[in-house]
């Protein structure tokens, strides 16, 4: 592209800038973040349900067993 053609497009540089490289890691947690904010997402568009699901799991005494167990490990 000649100069013209690169300030027409808003653009001040002459020279277009190298490749970005992702690590994997990166990649992972991004797609960690994602998983947990659509679970998230789901939950707040159904929060009556999971409220329900809630009350039903503590009537029948599973919540008291989950907070047994995870008070005891740490």
């Amino acid at each position: 592209m000649d100069r013209q053609v690169w300030r027409l497009q808003g653009c001040t540089r002459t020279k277009p800038l190298g490749v970005i490289t992702v690590e994997p890691e990166t990649t992972e947690s991004v797609q960690q973040a994602a998983k947990v904010l659509s679970v998230l997402k789901h939950v707040k568009q159904n929060n009556v349900s999971y409220l329900l699901g809630v009350f039903v799991l503590h009537s029948m005494g599973f919540l008291e067993q989950a907070a047994a167990y995870g008070s005891g490990m740490c």
